[in-house]
């Protein structure tokens, strides 16, 4: 079956699969004596545009290193395969790649499940508290479980937050969600708190994700702002409907090394990947947190925004309960979660999106 992509990803995937294939050799240092290129993979088709903090953290390590370390960006790694997270671990554990950037909820469906918590639903659900997360000491926390699939964790960088977009009407209750196949990326915790709201997960991304809204299979999926707004106007045209106060999770991105590479380093090579990783969390939230010019293109281009009620509210999280249920019969996921319910009570939520009368839709 052939996929029908529009403009926008077919220009990007030119871009990332010259990068794509990789050699079977193990990585070495390239560059002049004393130089190092580390060759770090992603999903997106453009890791600066889609990825800030990430790209963020190239530049640091080239500015920190005065230019002795570089790192090599592949984009585009798995071509929107539903198992694209799962390849850039797999080649960063194996040597075939120095360095990874994937989602921390790809982890519990390769056996690790200390990042479960950041995917727990409606839990991190405004900037200030990913901010805050990030900032704690979980992050360092979840890192380390990464050694039993034989990687180190380098960082965790916050990135968007993920709402519900509708293809014909906005989700917003339990029962707007109903017998509709759903779009996500691979996650055992997100797919079930989807299949909790009584719809069917689809991993879709990218041009999977286009084809199956091409082919009317999808009826939703989860974006952020940002994302949304990268790729329009295709999207306000096949998936118009926001909801703007339904944060299901935060998207929190995971710079992942091989350990072997890492120790082939010297101690100061080292120190400027940890400083640049470092860097890059504590400025990534505050490189994606601005969402008012977005709404602003949003609204213009015909996206209709729409809010849930209290009680659509409370029944969502009503639905959520097995969720949690099963997450918590982890003693390190309860204690994740107990962990991100106190920062939330301590956390401002800050302002909600404000959102033009011209472009919201009623209940």
């Amino acid at each position: 079956m052939s996929l029908r992509w529009p403009a926008f990803l077919v220009l990007a995937l030119v871009v990332g699969v010259a990068g794509c294939t990789l050699p079977a050799t193990g990585s070495k240092a390239g560059g002049a004596p004393g130089h190092v290129t580390l060759r770090m993979a992603n999903v997106n088709f453009n890791l600066f545009v889609s990825a800030p903090a990430a790209g963020e953290f190239v530049r640091l390590v080239s500015t920190l290193s005065g230019g002795q370390v570089q790192i090599q960006v592949i984009d585009g790694l798995g071509n929107s395969a539903a198992d694209n997270e799962v390849q850039i671990v797999r080649a960063v554990a194996s040597g075939r790649l120095d360095l990874g950037l994937t989602g921390s909820r790809v982890f519990d469906s390769m056996g690790v499940s200390d990042f479960r918590a950041l995917s727990a639903p409606m839990l991190i659900d405004s900037y200030p508290l990913e901010k805050a997360v990030v900032e704690s000491g979980l992050p360092r926390e979840m890192l380390g479980e990464l050694q039993k699939i034989h990687l180190t964790g380098l960082g965790v960088l916050g990135d968007g937050l993920r709402m519900p977009v509708g293809v014909d009407h906005p989700l917003r209750a339990p029962q707007d969600w109903q017998r509709i196949s759903f779009g996500t990326y691979r996650s055992e915790t997100q797919e079930m708190a989807i299949r909790a709201l009584g719809a069917t997960p689809v991993e879709a991304s990218g041009g999977s994700r286009v084809h199956y809204l091409d082919t009317g299979q999808m009826q939703g999926f989860e974006f952020d702002l940002q994302h949304y707004s990268q790729q329009e106007p295709y999207m306000s045209g096949k998936a118009p409907y926001i909801t703007a106060n339904v944060i299901l999770w935060p998207q929190v991105d995971v710079l992942v090394a091989n350990p072997g590479r890492l120790a082939s380093l010297t101690d100061q090579q080292r120190s400027w990947l940890g400083e640049a990783a470092a860097d890059a969390a504590r400025d990534s939230v505050g490189l994606v947190s601005q969402d008012g010019p977005y709404i602003s293109q949003e609204c213009a281009a015909g996206t209709l925004f729409a809010n849930a009620s209290p009680a659509d509210l409370a029944a969502m999280q009503t639905d959520f309960t097995t969720v949690y249920a099963n997450l918590e019969r982890d003693p390190q996921t309860r204690s994740f979660i107990h962990q991100l319910q106190s920062l939330k009570s301590l956390t401002s939520p800050g302002q909600p999106l404000r959102i033009p009368a011209g472009c919201s839709v009623g209940g």
